[in-house]
Formats: C-alpha cells, structure tokens, sequence
C-alpha cells in the first residue's frame, strides 16, 4: 500500500514539473473573438493577477475549476482590467481558468505550488 501511495506522489510532481514546463501560447483567435490574456505569476503560491485584453469592451465570465471539474470561485470580468484571485487556501495543483462571454469560451491553465 505505502508503494502504490508513493507512486502516485511521484507521478503526481513529475506531471505538474511537466505542466509547468510546457509551453503554451496565451493568444486565442477566432474570426469573430480576439482576446489576449495575461496571469502571471503562472505558476504561483495561490495569489496571481488575470489580465484580458480585448478591443471591444466585454465582460467575461470567469470560473476557476479544479481537476476534477468542480468550480472553485467565479467572477465577472470586464476587459482591459486586472483582476486578482487567490487560491491560498486551496491544495497545491493544477486549475484552470474557464473564460466565457456569451457562446465563446477558452480555458487557460494555472499551476499552484
């Protein structure tokens, strides 16, 4: 039993090192969306800023979702603002950022370490 815990320790580190290695582009396109996103620091201690950047004035709907698909916390978020989200008092891991407005949606990755 101890083996198969600490097997899934490792394997659980070496997937988040991989994650967090893994480049990845924060520009989405489409004909009819251009949105530009910022989260930084990425990864974080739980505390990271989010920026969308638009050239209509949107408000986009944002959730932070765990692995597991359960939503964490949500707000509202207009275009060309920074907003700030903690997670200090969530488990270290990967999360993700489900952004909406309207029919369209992109998700983004954020790592907690």
């Amino acid at each position: 039993m101890k083996l198969k815990s600490l097997l899934l320790i490792f394997l659980t580190i070496t997937s988040l090192q991989l994650l967090a290695d893994a480049p990845f582009n924060d520009k989405f396109e489409t004909p009819s969306w251009d949105i530009e996103t910022s989260i930084y620091p990425n990864p974080n201690n739980g505390s990271f800023q989010l920026n969308i950047q638009s050239d209509s004035p949107e408000t986009f709907e944002v959730k932070v979702v765990n692995l597991i698909g359960k939503t964490i916390t949500k707000k509202e978020v207009k275009s060309n603002f920074e907003t700030s989200f903690d997670l200090t008092s969530y488990p270290k891991g990967v999360y993700f950022l489900q952004i909406k407005a309207g029919q369209k949606q992109i998700t983004k990755r954020v790592i907690v370490q």
